[in-house]
């Protein structure tokens, strides 16, 4: 089906070509043909670091074509395609009938090996008074030494044509396809007391499918505006898992009447449940657009969209607003100021989750831990920024730019932690191009956040003992421990590694030595750290070396070649609740 689709798109743009060249006289009718390959070698664990290739250690050939013609009646094709191995295949095609039609075609395919977890840190028993306790943690891998991987293809159509003879009125069109298929690791968690974590393999056959639509229209020399809606559909066929959950409980000998106790604490025992259900959701889409010029000096433009999305397996519905405004100005002959402003509001429903009652059918106090749970995805995020570009001189210009983002998640009952995070960012840039023969720049960026999005509370839990031990103050039958599904009520917020001060220092510089060769370096240092707040102390560095050189020896050979080096440290100590917390 895939191969007919693109066969369609293939036939139709020759025969648009075929039409509408006629007795038109060719500008421009070139074909290229390029031909490289790529060798791969895999030392120790290659599955992560070699990501995106096939994890084969042999040479491969690479190949690529374009066509490109352009006539005097404003006719234009542009084909190009790339093939790196049989899963990494780019391929586009742009067709262009003056400002009356436009089309556009993208073909991509990769492929991802996401590695094995190892689970190896999952291994852990509690300690009472220095020796060993009853709660453990262990873990089991059933498919070790398994290669995860996933391929992706995409195909994306875009259609603009004129539907008035003016050309003032414009129908708009999209459509996108989307298939993931291969394997992944999926990992399920058994009974709150010795966990038992178990990994496996699960197959994944995932498609979505997107098509939008509108219109485009002049109102005047000075105005555009425009509407589009849209729909898109998801949906998994990839398989389901059943997890078994075991019998819970102690020896009865040795713990008269835990066997019949301890099960009736937990949600699941003595049962097989699937597991690794992906939802079907359908999305719908609208978005107003409007983009003009106040003067020769002057444009804005500016958007204001609304889309919900039904998880229809759940009948669970999210909601969001969102809209942004860009306005361009030039404040003096060599000082131009840009400013941009983004705004987004989401909510989604709030579940009510009944689970089974505490202690059911046994003596003594059955309470209930039903709930409601709350999605750290409500929020309110805007986002503004202003930047000023200024002319130093013929050989410099400078670029400043300087912004604020809030996150407000405050919409949380006031019995939940919410808050609101406040990131202040700045960046800086220097260009100098004294000749033809040289061109340097030099940036600087900070971003600042006073309080990401996370809390000690979600994690290490100290006011849900205290809570719970509230809920049992009646005599001997004081419960001193917590059980995963009471946690579920306070896990509103998430943790975050996410850097409380981040900063980027960029050099780069393009050289020209002759009119045949250009070399270009470039140096990206980053420095992170996220050590205000309670639960983390990261620190990350990463330095990102680059060259790359172009050599054209004649008009119709050209030889390009680069290097890059990506070095990252990352080091952060983490605090993880286990057990009661």
């Amino acid at each position: 089906m895939r191969r007919y689709v693109c066969a369609v798109v293939a036939v139709g743009l020759l025969l648009g070509i075929t039409a509408s060249t006629g007795q038109a006289e060719p500008l421009f009718n070139q074909w290229t043909l390029s031909a490289g390959g790529h060798y791969t070698g895999l030392n120790d664990y290659t599955r992560k670091v070699g990501e995106y290739n096939l994890g084969l250690e042999e040479g491969m050939g690479e190949f690529g074509l374009a066509y490109l013609l352009a006539t005097d009646r404003g006719l234009l094709v542009d084909i190009d395609g790339n093939f790196y191995d049989r899963r990494n295949i780019l391929g586009h095609a742009k067709y262009r009938r003056g400002t009356t039609m436009a089309i556009d075609v993208d073909f991509r395919s990769m492929t991802f090996r996401e590695g094995q977890d190892l689970l190896t840190n999952i291994e852990a028993r509690e300690e009472i008074n220095g020796n060993p306790g009853g709660k453990m943690m262990g873990h089991e891998v059933l498919d070790p030494g398994a290669d995860y991987n996933t391929h992706r293809r995409e195909v994306l159509t875009r259609i603009k044509h004129a539907i008035t003879r003016s050309g003032d009125i414009r129908f708009l069109a999209q459509h996108r396809s989307l298939w993931r298929e291969g394997t992944t690791q999926m990992t399920s968690t058994s009974h709150c007391i010795t966990c038992h974590v178990e990994s496996e393999t699960c197959t994944r056959d995932e498609q979505s499918h997107q098509i939008e639509g509108g219109f485009e229209a002049d109102v005047s020399e000075m105005m555009t505006v425009g509407a589009e809606v849209g729909y898109r559909r998801y949906e998994s066929k990839s398989n389901a898992i059943n997890r078994e959950y075991d019998i819970a409980g102690f020896p009865p000998a040795a713990n008269p009447g835990r066997d019949v106790e301890f099960p009736s604490r937990l949600l699941f025992s003595d049962t097989v449940l699937p597991v690794f259900v992906l939802p079907e959701t359908e999305k719908l889409s609208g978005k107003v657009n409007v983009r003009g010029r106040f003067s020769q000096a002057t444009s804005l433009s500016a958007s204001l969209g609304y889309n919900t999305t039904e998880n229809i397996n759940q009948d669970l519905t999210a909601s969001s607003w969102f809209g942004h405004a860009n306005l361009a100005t030039r404040l003096s002959r060599k000082t131009r100021l840009i400013a941009r402003f983004t705004g987004r509001r989401v909510e989604n429903d709030d579940p009510f989750i009944d689970i089974r009652t505490f202690r059911e059918g046994r003596p003594g106090p059955q309470p209930s831990f039903d709930f409601t749970r709350y999605s750290t995805l409500d929020r309110r995020d805007g986002r503004g920024e202003v930047e000023v570009i200024h002319r130093l001189s013929r050989e410099a210009t400078i670029d400043v730019t300087g912004g604020v983002r809030v996150l407000d998640w405050s919409s949380f009952p006031d019995t939940l932690e919410g808050g609101t995070a406040t990131t202040v960012f700045g960046e800086g840039k220097l260009r100098y191009r004294p000749s033809r023969r040289f061109t340097g720049s030099i940036r600087y960026r900070a971003a600042a956040t006073d309080e990401p999005f996370t809390t000690s509370r979600g994690i290490l839990e100290p006011r849900l003992k205290e809570t719970l031990v509230r809920n049992f103050e009646d005599g001997e039958t004081v419960h001193r421990f917590l059980y995963y599904y009471e946690r579920e009520q306070f896990r509103t917020v998430g943790a975050t590694t996410e850097p409380t001060l981040a900063q980027e220092v960029e050099l780069s510089a393009s050289i020209r030595p002759s009119p045949r060769l250009n070399l270009t370096l470039s140096l990206l240092a980053e420095f992170d750290v996220n050590n205000d707040i309670d639960t983390f102390d990261v620190e990350r560095t990463s330095l990102r070396p680059h060259l790359n050189v172009n050599f054209l020896p004649t008009e119709r050979v050209a030889f390009s070649g680069g290097w890059t080096l990506n070095q990252m440290t990352s080091q952060g100590p983490i605090a993880v609740a286990l057990f009661d917390g």
